[in-house]
């Protein structure tokens, strides 16, 4: 699914979630279970409203999950360096550039 039409459909399921619950859960659990959704959750992390990013984070962690023993080695380890990335530097995406990059900017202090 292309990521801005994927935001889009998320973002109106989160707000159906009070007015139609019975149809957003049911694409908030289709999302969930789709097969290898890492870009686009990625880009509903970095474009989307909190509870659109929340449904992308437990989609991400579900799909990781199940996914995981059939990933290629690289695949995990980009997963693993945007995800850190995201966690400590906001950022993600950086992976070892910003690790690097914090690494020399901390011990220049």
């Amino acid at each position: 699914m292309d990521p801005q039409a994927a935001l889009r459909v998320l973002t109106e399921a989160c707000e159906q979630l009070h007015s139609s619950p019975e149809q957003a859960n049911r694409v908030l659990e289709d999302f969930r279970q789709s097969s290898r959704p890492f870009e686009v959750c990625k880009y509903c992390i970095d474009h989307g409203e909190a509870t659109v990013q929340f449904q992308a984070v437990t989609a991400m962690r579900d799909a990781a999950m199940r996914e995981w023993d059939v990933m290629e080695e690289a695949a995990r380890l980009e997963l693993v360096e945007w995800l850190l990335g995201k966690s400590l530097g906001g950022g993600g995406g950086g992976g070892r550039a910003s690790s690097s990059a914090s690494a020399s900017s901390s011990s220049s202090s």
